[in-house]
Protein backbone atom coordinates (compact mmCIF):
# COMPACT_ATOMS: atom_id res chain seq x y z
CA UNK A 1 0.00 0.00 0.00
CA UNK A 2 0.98 4.13 -0.63
CA UNK A 3 0.63 6.61 1.87
CA UNK A 4 -3.36 7.57 1.53
CA UNK A 5 -4.44 3.78 2.11
CA UNK A 6 -4.23 3.30 -2.10
CA UNK A 7 -3.02 0.30 -3.38
CA UNK A 8 0.31 0.47 -5.66
CA UNK A 9 -2.02 -1.06 -8.33
CA UNK A 10 -4.29 1.81 -7.92
CA UNK A 11 -1.61 4.52 -8.43
CA UNK A 12 0.24 3.53 -11.51
CA UNK A 13 -3.10 1.94 -13.18
CA UNK A 14 -2.80 2.66 -16.79
CA UNK A 15 -6.00 2.26 -17.72
CA UNK A 16 -7.43 4.17 -14.49
CA UNK A 17 -9.86 6.76 -16.57
CA UNK A 18 -7.92 10.62 -16.05
CA UNK A 19 -8.86 12.63 -12.40
CA UNK A 20 -9.29 16.62 -12.68
CA UNK A 21 -6.13 18.41 -11.99
CA UNK A 22 -6.12 19.18 -8.20
CA UNK A 23 -4.13 22.17 -6.72
CA UNK A 24 -2.38 21.71 -3.03
CA UNK A 25 -5.24 21.92 -1.29
CA UNK A 26 -6.83 19.43 -2.52
CA UNK A 27 -9.73 21.37 -4.72
CA UNK A 28 -10.43 21.00 -8.48
CA UNK A 29 -8.09 23.23 -10.25
CA UNK A 30 -9.10 25.73 -11.96
CA UNK A 31 -7.94 25.14 -15.57
CA UNK A 32 -8.92 21.48 -15.69
CA UNK A 33 -11.85 20.75 -18.23
CA UNK A 34 -15.18 22.02 -17.34
CA UNK A 35 -17.97 19.35 -16.14
CA UNK A 36 -19.43 19.41 -20.49
CA UNK A 37 -15.60 18.17 -21.42
CA UNK A 38 -15.20 15.36 -18.49
CA UNK A 39 -14.18 12.06 -20.19
CA UNK A 40 -16.87 9.78 -21.20
CA UNK A 41 -16.38 6.66 -19.25
CA UNK A 42 -18.60 4.93 -21.90
CA UNK A 43 -16.36 5.23 -24.44
CA UNK A 44 -13.38 3.97 -23.12
CA UNK A 45 -13.82 0.46 -24.56
CA UNK A 46 -13.11 1.61 -28.68
CA UNK A 47 -14.52 0.07 -31.17
CA UNK A 48 -12.44 -3.50 -33.41
CA UNK A 49 -10.44 -2.19 -36.14
CA UNK A 50 -12.88 -4.87 -37.81
CA UNK A 51 -15.97 -2.31 -36.91
CA UNK A 52 -13.68 0.48 -37.87
CA UNK A 53 -13.16 -0.66 -41.16
CA UNK A 54 -16.92 -1.70 -41.84
CA UNK A 55 -18.33 1.46 -40.64
CA UNK A 56 -16.01 4.01 -42.93
CA UNK A 57 -16.12 2.20 -45.74
CA UNK A 58 -19.93 2.26 -45.67
CA UNK A 59 -19.47 6.30 -44.91
CA UNK A 60 -17.34 5.93 -47.70
CA UNK A 61 -19.64 4.57 -49.92
CA UNK A 62 -22.60 6.44 -49.44
CA UNK A 63 -20.63 10.14 -49.42
CA UNK A 64 -18.78 8.87 -52.35
CA UNK A 65 -21.85 8.29 -54.37
CA UNK A 66 -22.91 11.52 -55.76
CA UNK A 67 -19.35 12.50 -56.71
CA UNK A 68 -18.76 9.27 -58.44
CA UNK A 69 -22.02 10.56 -61.08
CA UNK A 70 -20.11 13.97 -61.67
CA UNK A 71 -16.73 12.64 -61.78
CA UNK A 72 -17.36 9.58 -64.17
CA UNK A 73 -18.76 12.18 -66.32
CA UNK A 74 -15.42 14.65 -66.20
CA UNK A 75 -12.99 11.48 -66.32
CA UNK A 76 -15.02 9.79 -69.08
CA UNK A 77 -15.44 6.22 -67.25
CA UNK A 78 -12.12 5.91 -64.79
CA UNK A 79 -13.93 3.51 -62.20
CA UNK A 80 -10.61 2.19 -61.09
CA UNK A 81 -8.46 5.60 -60.60
CA UNK A 82 -12.35 6.36 -58.56
CA UNK A 83 -12.62 3.72 -56.28
CA UNK A 84 -8.80 3.04 -55.66
CA UNK A 85 -8.86 7.31 -54.11
CA UNK A 86 -12.21 6.19 -51.86
CA UNK A 87 -10.61 3.21 -50.82
CA UNK A 88 -7.62 5.24 -49.88
CA UNK A 89 -9.52 7.80 -47.96
CA UNK A 90 -11.28 5.13 -46.30
CA UNK A 91 -7.78 3.56 -45.21
CA UNK A 92 -6.78 6.91 -43.55
CA UNK A 93 -10.06 7.90 -41.53
CA UNK A 94 -10.04 4.11 -40.65
CA UNK A 95 -5.82 5.00 -39.57
CA UNK A 96 -6.86 8.07 -37.91
CA UNK A 97 -9.55 6.71 -35.90
CA UNK A 98 -7.48 3.98 -34.37
CA UNK A 99 -4.76 5.96 -34.05
CA UNK A 100 -6.92 8.43 -31.46
CA UNK A 101 -9.63 6.36 -30.61
CA UNK A 102 -8.33 5.63 -26.93
CA UNK A 103 -6.84 9.12 -26.60
CA UNK A 104 -8.68 11.77 -23.61
CA UNK A 105 -9.95 13.78 -26.28
CA UNK A 106 -11.78 11.49 -28.19
CA UNK A 107 -13.72 10.48 -25.33
CA UNK A 108 -15.13 13.74 -24.25
CA UNK A 109 -19.00 13.88 -24.38
CA UNK A 110 -18.87 17.31 -26.45
CA UNK A 111 -16.15 15.96 -29.75
CA UNK A 112 -18.25 12.56 -29.76
CA UNK A 113 -21.51 14.07 -30.24
CA UNK A 114 -19.79 16.86 -32.54
CA UNK A 115 -17.85 13.91 -34.75
CA UNK A 116 -21.19 12.14 -34.81
CA UNK A 117 -23.83 14.51 -35.76
CA UNK A 118 -21.27 15.90 -38.96
CA UNK A 119 -21.09 12.55 -40.15
CA UNK A 120 -24.81 11.94 -40.23
CA UNK A 121 -25.56 14.57 -41.38
CA UNK A 122 -22.58 14.34 -44.13
CA UNK A 123 -24.84 10.35 -44.55
CA UNK A 124 -27.90 12.57 -45.10
CA UNK A 125 -26.99 15.09 -47.27
CA UNK A 126 -25.29 12.63 -50.03
CA UNK A 127 -28.71 10.76 -50.17
CA UNK A 128 -30.66 13.67 -50.97
CA UNK A 129 -30.90 14.96 -54.33
CA UNK A 130 -29.93 17.01 -55.45
CA UNK A 131 -28.67 18.33 -52.32
CA UNK A 132 -25.48 16.32 -52.26
CA UNK A 133 -25.21 16.25 -55.98
CA UNK A 134 -24.50 20.69 -55.93
CA UNK A 135 -22.23 20.52 -52.73
CA UNK A 136 -20.46 17.50 -54.29
CA UNK A 137 -19.98 19.48 -57.67
CA UNK A 138 -18.56 22.49 -56.07
CA UNK A 139 -16.41 20.44 -54.43
CA UNK A 140 -15.59 18.29 -57.28
CA UNK A 141 -14.65 21.15 -59.65
CA UNK A 142 -12.43 22.88 -57.61
CA UNK A 143 -10.75 19.52 -56.64
CA UNK A 144 -10.51 19.19 -60.53
CA UNK A 145 -8.63 22.51 -60.79
CA UNK A 146 -5.99 21.63 -57.81
CA UNK A 147 -5.80 18.02 -59.73
CA UNK A 148 -4.77 19.25 -63.38
CA UNK A 149 -2.50 22.33 -61.21
CA UNK A 150 -0.85 19.35 -59.64
CA UNK A 151 -0.30 17.51 -62.98
CA UNK A 152 0.96 19.93 -64.90
CA UNK A 153 -2.80 20.16 -67.06
CA UNK A 154 -4.35 23.69 -67.83
CA UNK A 155 -7.72 23.78 -66.04
CA UNK A 156 -8.99 26.17 -68.94
CA UNK A 157 -8.51 23.80 -71.56
CA UNK A 158 -11.23 21.33 -72.38
CA UNK A 159 -10.69 18.01 -71.08
CA UNK A 160 -8.53 15.81 -72.43
CA UNK A 161 -6.84 12.73 -72.46
CA UNK A 162 -4.83 13.83 -69.24
CA UNK A 163 -8.28 14.07 -67.68
CA UNK A 164 -9.49 10.47 -68.47
CA UNK A 165 -6.19 8.64 -66.71
CA UNK A 166 -5.90 6.78 -63.80
CA UNK A 167 -3.52 9.27 -62.27
CA UNK A 168 -6.03 12.14 -62.69
CA UNK A 169 -8.98 10.02 -61.68
CA UNK A 170 -7.22 8.81 -57.87
CA UNK A 171 -5.33 12.03 -57.20
CA UNK A 172 -9.16 14.16 -57.81
CA UNK A 173 -10.97 11.87 -55.94
CA UNK A 174 -8.04 12.13 -52.69
CA UNK A 175 -7.96 16.05 -52.86
CA UNK A 176 -12.11 15.96 -53.06
CA UNK A 177 -12.17 13.90 -49.68
CA UNK A 178 -9.89 16.27 -48.27
CA UNK A 179 -12.19 19.36 -49.24
CA UNK A 180 -14.96 18.06 -48.33
CA UNK A 181 -13.61 17.56 -45.28
CA UNK A 182 -12.76 20.89 -45.00
CA UNK A 183 -16.37 22.14 -45.45
CA UNK A 184 -16.96 19.43 -42.80
CA UNK A 185 -14.47 20.56 -40.55
CA UNK A 186 -16.07 24.27 -40.57
CA UNK A 187 -19.51 22.45 -39.95
CA UNK A 188 -18.09 20.74 -37.24
CA UNK A 189 -16.90 24.11 -35.39
CA UNK A 190 -20.33 25.63 -35.93
CA UNK A 191 -22.34 22.13 -34.08
CA UNK A 192 -19.35 22.44 -31.53
CA UNK A 193 -20.11 25.63 -30.97
CA UNK A 194 -24.07 25.59 -30.50
CA UNK A 195 -23.33 21.95 -28.24
CA UNK A 196 -21.06 23.87 -26.04
CA UNK A 197 -23.88 26.51 -25.54
CA UNK A 198 -26.24 24.34 -25.04
CA UNK A 199 -24.48 22.95 -22.32
CA UNK A 200 -23.41 26.01 -21.06
CA UNK A 201 -27.18 27.23 -21.14
CA UNK A 202 -28.51 24.10 -19.08
CA UNK A 203 -25.77 24.31 -16.16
Amino acid sequence: AVPGGRFLSDAVNPYAAPKHPTDQSGRPDSIGPVADESVDDAATQPASLRRMIAVWSAVGIVSAAPSFVVGLAITEGQFVGMVAGVATFVGLLVLIDFRTTRTTWRRRPLVRRTLRTVYITRLIVSLVFPVGMYIDMLCGFASVGLSSIALAIDPALRPGDHHHTFVFAYLTTLIQGGVIHVVMSVYGAAVAGVFALAGALKS
